[in-house]
């Protein structure tokens, strides 16, 4: 439904009229509490398959107000992140996945990124 599509998730008030979402987190992981003050690499839940959701994955993007559903996207980008790889087209994936597969991880444009955003099926690691 509309109410759960987000699932467990987690929205950060980054001041100025921005609102961070991560969605899709794993029931019962989200490690904080509304209201705390959180911090830049602070764990706030583990990945999962929650709400509208086809598998495994982090939602995240910045909007305009706290609510994924009514908000319009803004632009943003990661400082510094290291591609480590892409996983296989969507539909590839989805049935890699229902097959009980692990999903393989090709090696290609890896290494360092500043100042960007990672596309739909790049895998990233941030650095400590």
């Amino acid at each position: 439904t509309l109410e759960n599509a987000e699932g467990n998730h987690v929205i950060l008030d980054l001041g100025e009229g921005r609102y961070a979402l991560y969605a899709h987190l794993k029931p019962g992981s989200v490690t904080v509490e509304a209201g705390e003050q959180v911090r830049q690499g602070q764990v706030l839940g583990e990945l999962g398959n929650s709400g509208s959701s086809t598998g495994p994955h982090l939602h995240f993007h910045v909007m305009d107000a706290p609510s994924g559903l009514v908000a319009d996207g803004l632009p943003y980008g990661f400082s510094d992140f290291d591609l480590t790889g892409q996983i296989p087209p969507l539909d590839e994936a989805i049935a890699l996945v229902e097959a009980g597969e692990a999903l393989p991880v090709a090696a290609q444009r890896v290494g360092p990124r500043h100042d960007a955003l990672p596309l739909g099926r790049d895998v990233v690691t941030f650095p400590e």
